[in-house]
């Protein structure tokens, strides 16, 4: 994997950065890194993982209302946890899920063919909210 970071890899800050985001994507496995407020770490890791969430919902809403609550939240987590997307813009994120999707043995087959058809028809993924009154 390619370090796009400017930090060299055995820097303090390239450290804090790795324990971070290990962290965010998995708190059960990584602990609040040293010097940082565990109160304001879980606020930052249920924005994250509720806009993922969020996010994903908005773009598959039939998977989403077919899964049930938990394990919708059971799949964002392991895409949060295990996936490594290629594109870090959230206008890809449509796709990174799906990729996700396919690789992923705890979903059903329907539910990928809904999140491919999703894709493939050229749906919008941007939510564009409607105008106010």
């Amino acid at each position: 994997m390619t370090n796009h970071n400017s930090s060299p890899p055995d820097s303090e800050l390239f450290k804090l950065q790795t324990d971070f985001t290990q962290h965010l994507r998995n708190p059960d496995l990584h602990p609040v890194p040293d010097g940082l407020n565990p109160r304001r770490m879980g606020i930052y890791r249920s924005l994250l993982f509720n806009n993922i969430s969020a996010l994903a919902s908005e773009f598959f809403p039939v998977v989403h209302a077919i899964t049930s609550s938990e394990d919708w939240d059971s799949m964002i987590r392991e895409f949060f946890i295990n996936y490594r997307a290629e594109a870090p813009y959230f206008r890809k994120l449509a796709d990174e899920f799906c990729n996700f999707l396919s690789d992923e043995k705890a979903t059903t087959a329907h539910q990928t063919t809904l999140c491919h058809s999703r894709i493939t028809n050229g749906s919008s993924y941007v939510c564009i909210p409607p105008k106010p009154s």
